[in-house]
């Protein structure tokens, strides 16, 4: 039985952390996309996968879903309609596939629904949700190291949340990394 623990909001189906498995970690998927989350089961059985969204709310999200045949990227960039940051596919409509409605869970309720007690590593690339997640935050499970897409996002918003936090944050081009 391992102590290392990942959580990772806004999986997709690919780039996942769900290889810290085969070194003992007990990992939590997040993905509000079904067909992406289908696609993760054939990874590995060991990963709990929630075919749902993390918001600023609990109840139904609606998302723009990205066309999958594309590349890489448009298959990441599914986002919710209503959100702080950028609007990737709203600026792209030609790569929306659908619009989808989702069940969603603040990160606090998640967490509660699924027993976490601790992080060690918390991935969310949510494509402009960031801020709405954080923003609502209650901070009861404070992750050890965190790695958050920031390109479609107040970066400096979110940098303040977590520094408020007592983390020590390093930013790059598209990612913030912040430790405790």
């Amino acid at each position: 039985m391992t102590d290392k623990v990942f959580v990772e909001i806004g999986t997709s189906n690919f780039d996942t952390l769900i290889p810290l498995v085969e070194s003992g970690w007990q990992g939590y998927c997040v993905e509000p996309v079904a067909e992406y989350v289908h696609d993760l089961l054939q990874l590995n059985q060991k990963v709990v996968l929630s075919n749902c969204a993390i918001s600023s709310y609990d109840g139904m999200l609606k998302m723009y879903q990205g066309k999958s045949d594309n590349e890489k990227w448009v298959r990441g960039s599914s986002h919710a309609v209503e959100q702080q940051g950028e609007k990737l596919l709203e600026m792209n409509s030609h790569l929306i596939k659908d619009t989808i409605d989702v069940p969603c869970y603040t990160l606090s309720s998640y967490i509660k629904r699924m027993g976490i007690t601790s992080i060690d590593m918390l991935k969310v690339d949510t494509e402009g949700h960031e801020n709405d997640i954080f923003d609502c935050y209650d901070w009861i499970v404070k992750p050890t190291f965190m790695k958050v897409e920031h390109t479609h996002v107040d970066d400096v918003k979110l940098r303040k949340t977590f520094e408020e936090q007592g983390y020590i944050v390093y930013t790059e081009s598209y990612d913030l990394y912040a430790v405790r």
